[in-house]
């Protein structure tokens, strides 16, 4: 068979969408695959147009021809011979096209070529994920921080990740810890599923200040599943929020894979885990609902064991997991409590009774005065019915429902949502007519809410979905849902995910009120019901042929919606849009319609740029109707093309065009392949200024970037330079570099606006070219160059730092002023390579003294070991703002060293610098910074007191030794709690004993008191504590030295530890003691402690 020309074969496409082209050229070629006049045939087609060209490469691949399809590709990957120099002659956006594609065939090799040339820190970290294990080792401590995701490295590499991770934890205080768990907190999936071993060896040894880092709680259930004991002892050390669900509802879930994990722990580890969260209702609810209902109680007397639990409230939560009889003794036990005595906690409580007791409580007040007790009356009988699984008891509930039917909407709605809560197996049981007609009342009412209506609908999906798992019949409940429609329909989403068979029962539910409707001209229930179902809807016989009717509905918004409808499913899309259009092509002018047209039905395309105004109902309009695609016209032919850039310029000059249309106008203009510079002339040159602004943003969607490059650079001098400009980055990314630098720097040696050649500067540093160095050099230094001009290129050089005139260019600004200092520091450590961390932050410290550079330099902290000395005289003799500043550096500071002798050694020589006796109109700021400093580098996280504990006991010490007038009174006290091991009995005794004996003025004591109980308040926050608390011994013994400071520390033990474990008889008997102290303000204070049990 002869084959046909490239010209007979092309104007066969037209009348096929794009896709219907790529099969039939791909056909074509798998046919005629052996004949040797295909090869030629192809490269006249591709010759016609780079749309040709695709279709061309498209059939080059199925018939495996190699040549072609590298000799058509843009991102076809070059050899190794001669990878480097292509690679950098490639522009921006094609490298990072060819990088994906060594990765995906990973090609090391290649990678380490790359790694090789000059490019950028942050370049050459994104090939740290394509490259071999041995040199993503070596590199990764350097250019590890430059990555803005490890989780590409640690699925290739994932030894690589965490063996840096480890190296990073090794030795590090807690708040470095913090940092490197955080630098892997996007590797925390892959290294979960890798190497679930090492992450929880790391846990164990060096974890965050949280036990657990943010970001693993997804990943704990499997870490949990490879060793149960070591996760169960971390969650049971880790603040109550991890691993927890955050709901807006009262119940309390830890996340999926935990909740599905934790029955692993053997019951003491469970005990473990559950007496660690035992002071937070949510977190032990939580742990008890992830657990079998017949280990709870077991596990919940484990963990309340020597805690008086005589007058403990449990939350709703706490008690809606604990076994039935359990719950129904607690309730029993809280509605005896004196501050459960109001009706409405009695009402609560009810809810947990068993369902004979709850009808006796709240029964008789279901016709309260109040509403909101009447409310909790039927909510109380509901949830007590539910939680005791008592068909007949909820049935005997169901049938007093019709008492609501005058009742008020907010009564109605706490109903509904009783209803909602209760396990649908048991609702199942139980005759659905009462509440069927609970339901209509509810939703014919005139006050009814969407939040009634909305929560009985998904009730009503729920059952019907229940009652298709347990392969029941699903039309009572389907009636449900059909009443919760109500008169005037209004069908919600439904909570759940619906399978087949619940879409399918929906429609054969609401069939007869659709086809009633759709007689009535109304589809606004069909609309939602298709909504609701999502794409189980697509391919329904009725609904399809329901959406059909809509399309000739009246009323504008139910078209739209039917056709937005009818649209829906992707398999008939392309079909569907046909029909519509010939049915009414005014359909063409609703946004929906025209994307389907212009992406898959090419062939109808002409309809979008009619010469003529659209005829239908949706289009009254005189002019004529022009789609303008934000995204650009793709897969259309050339000759399409060509007529919709007509149309588009016939638009663009209508002077009934407003100014956002001209603007869209033109940028798709500009999408358009053929389109050049010259066709954009008269707008560029137009003088209006909108227009001209729109034409010079629409350059950069040029194809050839090269002219449109050409055309910015040519505005460098005009007032439009700014927004030329704003397009030359992406044309120079489109570019080869050299090209795009070759254009820029003529452009910087011309005259060129300010803020166009700071643009220049920034692109030729992205670009990254070393001949272009001496340019960013040049406009650095020179004399008569802007201050902002300056800047920028002195913050371009930090993509240059291996280059010694990178270093020259940022010493000399480094020293001009606030500008340059800020624009300095708004450089964080993790933009720049370890390698050169230490260097750039001695260029920080020459810059000038603003307190945001100070405060940066905090981040620094870990290559600045002198930085304390250098901000001293700050701290001491700064203005107040600088001062502050350079306390919250060197407190920052304080948290990563392991050395405070520099710090210590600060607050010394501010100490000799007080005066206490200085003039009263004198301000002497001496003492205040120093205790402010002091104050400072106390941590406020569990991990890093402990670290810290011999650094705070010096600074204890060394505020003790500061004579009285030199420093606050109770400058001490701080640090000398925080340095308390609480753990350690004899140790916690020892500290607080010479806290005692350092504070001799009785008139004291009260604010002792007051210290010493927030440090305690702290530390059971931080899990620093012994887990059955501070003895007793402790405080007797500081009772025993008979003067205020030592009563003011055991009244704050006693009024913690009593209040923790609810006031036992010797603490209450402490109490008493310190009732009657010596010291007035001691007794005051201790009369105003509350005890529970009086």
């Amino acid at each position: 068979m002869t084959l046909p020309d490239a010209e007979s074969l092309a104007r066969q496409l037209p009348s096929f969408p794009h896709a219907d082209r790529v099969r039939a050229l791909v056909r074509f070629a798998r046919d005629h695959a052996a004949d040797p006049a295909l090869g030629p045939l192809l490269d006249g087609l591709a010759a016609r147009s780079d749309y040709h060209a695709g279709l061309v490469l498209a059939a080059a691949r199925a018939i495996g021809d190699v040549k072609r399809v590298r000799a058509l590709s843009r991102s076809a990957v070059p050899g190794t011979d001669d990878l480097a120099t292509r690679y950098l002659s490639l522009p921006l956006n094609q490298r990072r096209a060819v990088e994906h594609r060594i990765r995906a065939t990973r090609r090391t090799d290649m990678a380490a070529i790359l790694l090789g040339l000059p490019l950028a820190d942050a370049d050459r970290a994104r090939l740290l994920a394509s490259a071999d294990e041995p040199t993503a080792r070596s590199l990764i401590a350097d250019l590890g921080d430059l990555l803005p995701s490890l989780a590409a490295l640690a699925r290739r590499h994932p030894g690589v990740v965490l063996d840096e991770l480890a190296r990073r934890l090794e030795d590090a205080a807690p708040v470095q810890r913090d940092r490197a768990w955080a630098w892997a907190r996007t590797a925390y999936a892959p290294l979960a599923a890798s190497l679930p071993g090492g992450v929880i060896a790391l846990l164990l040894t060096a974890g965050p200040t949280r036990v657990i880092p943010d970001g693993l709680d997804p990943h704990l259930g499997r870490l949990l599943r490879h060793n149960p004991s070591a996760v169960g002892a971390l969650l049971a050390r880790a603040p109550h929020d991890v691993g927890q669900r955050h709901l807006t509802t009262a119940s309390a879930r830890l996340v999926k894979s935990l909740h599905r994990a934790l029955h692993l722990l053997t019951v003491p580890e469970r005990i473990a885990l559950a007496r660690a969260g035992r002071d937070d209702d949510g977190r032990l609810a939580a742990i008890l609902a992830a657990l079998p209902p017949r280990d709870r109680e077991e596990v919940l007397d484990g963990a309340l064991d020597g805690i008086d639990t005589t007058h403990r409230h449990y939350s709703d939560a706490l008690l809606e997991v604990l076994p039935r009889a359990r719950r129904q003794r607690e309730a029993q036990r809280m509605a005896a409590l004196p501050e459960a005595a109001s009706a409405l906690a009695q009402l609560s409580l009810a809810g947990f009774l068993p369902p004979d007791q709850a009808m006796l409580q709240a029964a008789p007040r279901i016709h309260a005065l109040g509403a909101e007790e009447r409310a909790q009356a039927w909510a109380a009988l509901i949830a007590s019915a539910g939680r005791g699984r008592d068909a007949d008891a909820l049935t005997d509930v169901l049938l007093r429902l019709g008492a609501l039917d005058h009742e008020q909407d907010p009564v109605r709605l706490v109903v509904a949502r009783a209803l909602a809560s209760i396990p649908l197996s048991v609702l199942a049981n139980c005759p659905l007519t009462p509440l069927e007609g609970f339901t209509r009342a509810a939703v014919r009412a005139q006050d009814a809410s969407t939040a009634t209506q909305w929560t009985l609908q998904g009730l009503a999906w729920a059952l019907i979905d229940h009652a298709i798992a347990t392969g029941g019949s699903p039309t009572a409940p389907a009636r449900l849902l059909e009443a919760a429609v109500g008169d005037e329909p209004r069908l919600w989403h439904p909570p759940i995910t619906p399978g087949r068979a619940l879409a399918a029962a929906a429609v054969e539910a609401l069939a007869k009120r659709l086809r009633e409707e759709s007689l009535a001209g109304e589809c606004g229930l069909l609309l939602d019901l298709h909504s609701a179902l999502g794409r189980r809807a697509n391919g329904d016989r009725l609904l399809d042929s329901l959406l059909v009717q809509a399309l000739d509905s009246p009323v504008a918004a139910d078209r739209l919606g039917a056709a937005v409808a009818w649209l829906a499913d992707p398999a008939t899309r392309g079909e569907r849009v046909a029909e519509l259009v010939r049915r009414d092509e005014s359909f063409a002018a609703l946004r929906p319609v025209t994307d389907a047209i212009a992406t898959m039905r090419q062939d109808l395309v002409e309809i979008l740029f009619l010469d003529r105004p659209l005829r239908g109902r949706f289009w009254h309009r005189e002019h004529t109707y022009l789609a303008l695609l934000p995204k650009g016209a793709r897969g259309w032919d050339p000759e399409h093309l060509a007529s919709y850039a007509s149309a588009l310029r016939r638009r663009i000059d209508a002077r009934t065009t407003t100014r956002p249309e001209r603007h869209c106008a033109l940028i798709a203009l500009a999408r358009i392949p053929a389109t050049t510079v010259e066709d954009l002339r008269p707008w560029l040159d137009d003088g209006a200024p909108e227009t001209r602004a729109s034409a010079l943003g629409a350059l950069a969607h040029l194809s050839d970037p090269e002219a449109a490059l050409r055309e910015i650079v040519h505005h460098a001098g005009e007032d439009w330079a700014r927004t030329a400009f704003d397009g030359a980055m992406a044309c120079a990314a489109r570019l080869d570099p050299a090209m795009a630098s070759k254009i820029l720097t003529s452009a910087l040696s011309g005259p060129i606006r300010m803020s166009a050649r700071k643009e220049a500067l920034r692109v030729l540093a992205r670009l990254h070219r070393p001949a272009d160095l001496p340019t960013l050099t040049g406009a650095a230094m020179a004399r008569d160059t802007r201050p902002d001009v300056r800047l920028a290129a002195a913050r371009a050089m930090i993509a240059w730092l291996d280059a010694p005139e990178a270093w020259t260019i940022l010493a000399h600004v480094a020293t001009e002023g606030r500008d340059a200092a800020l624009a300095l520091s708004a450089t964080s450590p993790r933009h720049v390579a370890d390698r050169h961390r230490p260097r750039y932050a001695r260029l920080l410290l020459a810059a000038a003294r603003e307190p945001e550079l100070i405060a940066a330099l905090g981040e620094w902290g870990d290559v600045l070991p002198d930085l304390p000395r250098f901000l001293e005289s700050i701290v001491r003799d700064g203005a107040p703002a600088e001062s502050a500043a350079a306390i919250i550096a060197i407190a920052g500071h304080s948290a990563l060293s392991a050395d405070w002798s520099e710090h210590l050694a600060v607050l010394r020589r501010l100490a000799r610098g007080a005066a206490p006796n200085a003039q009263p109109e004198a301000d002497p700021p001496h003492p205040r910074r120093m205790e402010s400093l002091a104050a400072a580098m106390i941590p406020d996280d569990g991990a890093s007191l402990r670290w810290h504990r011999e650094h705070l006991e010096a600074m204890s010490a060394l505020l003790e030794d500061i004579e009285r007038d030199s420093r606050p009174l109770g400058a001490p006290w701080a640090s000398r709690l925080a340095a308390t091991d609480w753990e350690d009995e004899a140790a916690c005794l020892a500290s607080l004993e010479r806290l005692a004996g350092a504070t001799g003025d009785a008139s004291l004591a009260g604010e002792l008191v007051k210290a010493a109980a927030a440090a305690l308040k702290r530390a059971r926050r931080l899990r620093l504590l012994p887990e059955s608390g501070i003895p007793i011994s402790t405080a007797d013994a500081l009772l025993r030295r008979q003067d205020a400071a030592g009563a003011a520390l055991a009244l704050a033990i006693v009024t913690a530890q009593g209040q923790a474990l609810g006031w036992p008889e010797p603490w209450r008997d402490r109490l008493r003691e310190l009732r009657g102290n010596g010291t007035g303000i001691i007794a005051l204070l201790a009369r105003r402690a509350r005890a529970a049990a009086e």
